[in-house]
């Protein structure tokens, strides 16, 4: 018995089938996407929502402050009265250094002043000692004006020098404490007072500022 024949099916060759698959896809087809083409939101270095302190999604340089950085801290009050009255210090004791030094070249030169009656060689010696504590007293407001005005910047070795040289003040503060038996001296205990009094107040206002001297 013959076995009747097949019915012809609708598949293609199988080269025209490969030769299909193998054509480039063309413009009007649904989807098309030209070569090289990537759609947003896939660049490489890009995150949607995500936040960067540097644009082209490059990481951002070391040592430099991002966008959130805290602000530098406010200066306080107390750090600014304290660098007024050293720098001010500073200038009388100065000054005071400018008048030993005057009293020295008067002292040396001979000229008689009143109440001062003493003979050539005793006039030298005093003349000395005069220029150099003025010398001293001078070197002693410089340093102190100086430090004053870099408390302003934040200084730490400012507030180091300042709070030394405020403790060396003090101590001259309490040794004019000592009353004197010489009538013009009457108010130097006074004069001592304030001295200690400015300079305590330095010491103490440097002292509990110690977080804003950063540098």
């Amino acid at each position: 018995m013959t076995q009747p024949p097949l019915p012809p099916t609708d598949r293609p060759d199988e080269p025209d089938a490969d030769r299909r698959a193998d054509a480039p896809a063309s413009p009007d087809q649904p989807g098309y996407m030209p070569p090289g083409y990537q759609p947003p939101g896939s660049q490489s270095g890009f995150q949607p929502g995500s936040q960067s302190g540097s644009q082209s999604g490059f990481p951002q340089p070391y040592g430099q402050a991002g966008w959130g950085a805290p602000p530098a801290p406010a200066r306080p009050g107390t750090v600014t009265a304290a660098a007024i009255v050293l720098i001010v210090l500073g200038v009388l004791a100065a000054i005071l250094g400018l008048f030993f030094l005057l009293g020295a070249s008067l002292i040396g030169s001979g000229t008689q002043l009143p109440g001062l009656d003493i003979a050539g060689a005793t006039r030298g010696a005093l003349a000395g000692v005069l220029v150099v504590f003025g010398g001293v007293m001078i070197a002693f407001g410089i340093l102190e004006v100086l430090s004053g005005i870099n408390i302003f910047s934040a200084k730490g070795w400012a507030r180091i020098l300042a709070i030394v040289l405020s403790v060396i003040g003090g101590l001259i503060g309490v040794l004019a404490l000592i009353p004197s038996r010489d009538p013009d001296m009457a108010s130097g205990p006074i004069f001592g007072i304030i001295v200690l009094v400015a300079y305590a107040f330095v010491i103490w206002a440097l002292a509990t500022t110690g977080r804003y001297f950063t540098r």
